[in-house]
């Protein structure tokens, strides 16, 4: 995929590259009723919002963000420092497989 000059240093400093707010997402999992020991996968994770949001709020679960863009896996592996549940690393959502 192609991206236009200047796509990554764009997004890379903005704090979501999407819409919605960290209480978008609580709301959705509490909504869901999604708690506990549970495994979370973020495909298109950009810089790692939601997957800190995810792992602050579900301790005992394992989040792992998936994204194709290298910078962006970057800041998102410095935005999870410290938090142990969450991973991210670079890949392509489209070959996901399992649950």
């Amino acid at each position: 995929m192609t991206r236009p000059p200047g796509f990554v240093t764009l997004y890379a400093r903005l704090d979501r590259q999407g819409p919605g707010l960290a209480g978008d997402v609580l709301w959705a999992l509490e909504r869901l009723g999604i708690e506990g020991t549970v495994r979370v996968c973020d495909a298109g994770c950009g810089t790692g919002a939601d997957c800190a949001t995810l792992a602050r709020e579900l301790p005992s679960g394992e989040v792992e963000g998936i994204e194709a863009i290298p910078a962006f896996v970057a800041a998102a592996e410095a935005r999870l420092r410290g938090l142990p549940n969450a991973r991210v690393s670079v890949a392509d959502m489209a070959a996901l497989s399992g649950p």
